[in-house]
């Protein structure tokens, strides 16, 4: 009987064990993950190039952020991702004081004081 894997020469990009399929070569860690839709799966310890290079969206840093988060940051924008979820959380909807008609109307009085109409 014909084995369902084989060991590959090296980890996949993720950093699993290099065990894969024969049928198609695909990670047996990353398809198990896949399949229970939990695939949450993001390289860990990988710089900036590396991360770039490799096409990841999120590599470590060297050093925390301004704020101190010692967490991930996104390739594009190099932003940390604690600060952009916090930064994305307080400005949710709900969050502002006045409502979108409102700023409307506060930006075209702004505009019209601004062109002198």
């Amino acid at each position: 009987m014909e084995s369902k894997f084989y060991t590959a020469d090296k980890s996949c990009k993720w950093g699993h064990s290099p065990k894969r399929y024969v049928s198609n070569g695909e990670c047996v860690a990353c398809r198990s993950k896949l399949n229970k839709k939990v695939h949450s799966l993001k390289p860990t310890g990988v710089d900036y190039l590396e991360a770039a290079e490799k096409g990841f969206t999120t590599y470590t840093p060297e050093k925390p952020c301004k704020y101190g988060h010692s967490s991930d940051r996104y390739v594009t924008g190099k932003a940390c991702i604690v600060c952009t979820a916090q930064r994305a959380k307080s400005r949710a909807p709900g969050k502002s004081k006045i409502g979108w008609e409102e700023m409307k109307l506060i930006i075209r009085e702004r505009g019209v004081a601004k062109n002198g109409g």
